[in-house]
């Protein structure tokens, strides 16, 4: 057993698996993972999408993303439970990773309105669109359910394991920023940074994944949720007056976590070195993916493009 908190309360839960620190996830294994799962969403993930709108996102989250990281942890036979930190976290994590995602939103619906405003390119409603109930509730599934999982076990889960051996904040930073492109919006990379970065923050200090996914679904499950309900209430989510409130609330929830968490240091171990030649592939494959899919929302968003 170990404590999460300080001594005016703290609370004891089961303390986490140590035996697997030496052997985790390479960094040569994350550069191919990445650039499989990337080039399969980018080239096969935007069709399925295109075609059947809803079912596409499940087929996607789960084929291309979520398979392909269990097929490299089976291949590296890396224990899934302990890699991923798929372990259950106290209930006050739970309550807290979900609130947290829920305000976080409403901050990065303002992120992205004053960065469309600023570029003078008019804001696509999140309401918009027509599909049938069939597709609203695969589509619903797909982003407030499968998205945070199949997502947090790959960026949070399997990438910021590999490299947290080169620092904590490193290994938040780059598996963020993995996580942003992983998006292909050059638009979206403003809004999308806390999002990246908060996940990985609570991941790491609640030593559980768990916290994150949760987190991830009140972000993603919230708005569409609501608009569902309610269509109209799309002004009054996105109005600067429920902005304010939901920064301080996420401040606050952010600060409620620091109290009750201590994330357990990472033991010393040899860290596996990786052939250049792999960062060299993996950086301009990156470049390349990123630059064409950014360039073809850009054409869309200044009507160049249907």
């Amino acid at each position: 057993m170990f404590e999460i908190g300080h001594s005016n309360g703290s609370v004891k839960i089961p303390s986490p698996d140590s035996t697997f620190l030496d052997h985790w996830p390479t960094i040569t294994s994350v550069c191919w993972l990445f650039l499989i799962s990337f080039g399969l969403v980018v080239i096969v993930g935007g069709v399925l999408q295109n075609l059947m709108p809803g079912w596409g996102l499940i087929l996607t989250e789960v084929l291309l993303i979520l398979l392909p990281t269990l097929i490299s942890l089976w291949i590296g036979k890396y224990p899934i439970r302990q890699t991923l930190q798929l372990r259950w976290p106290h209930p006050s994590l739970v309550a807290l990773g979900l609130l947290t995602g829920v305000a976080l939103r409403t901050v990065a619906i303002w992120i992205a309105n004053m960065t469309y405003e600023f570029l003078h390119i008019s804001l696509p409603g999140v309401a918009d669109g027509k599909y049938t109930t069939l597709q609203t509730t695969a589509l619903l599934v797909g982003l407030a359910i499968l998205a945070p999982i199949c997502e947090e076990l790959l960026f949070r889960g399997y990438i910021q394991r590999a490299f947290s051996k080169h620092g904590t904040w490193f290994s938040i930073f780059i598996a963020g920023l993995f996580f942003v492109v992983f998006h292909q919006s050059l638009i979206s990379i403003p809004a999308l940074l806390p999002l990246a970065f908060i996940t990985g923050y609570i991941a790491w200090r609640s030593n559980s994944l768990i916290p994150a996914i949760l987190l991830h679904m009140g972000y993603n499950g919230s708005l569409p949720l609501a608009l569902v309900v309610d269509p109209s209430l799309e002004d009054a989510i996105t109005s600067v007056k429920i902005t304010i409130p939901s920064l301080v609330a996420t401040l606050v929830f952010l600060w409620l976590i620091w109290r009750i968490t201590n994330p357990v240091p990472i033991a010393n171990s040899p860290v596996a070195s990786s052939p250049r030649w792999v960062f060299i592939v993996t950086a301009i494959t990156i470049i390349m993916l990123f630059s064409l899919t950014s360039g073809l929302e850009i054409l869309v968003l200044t009507g160049k493009l249907p």
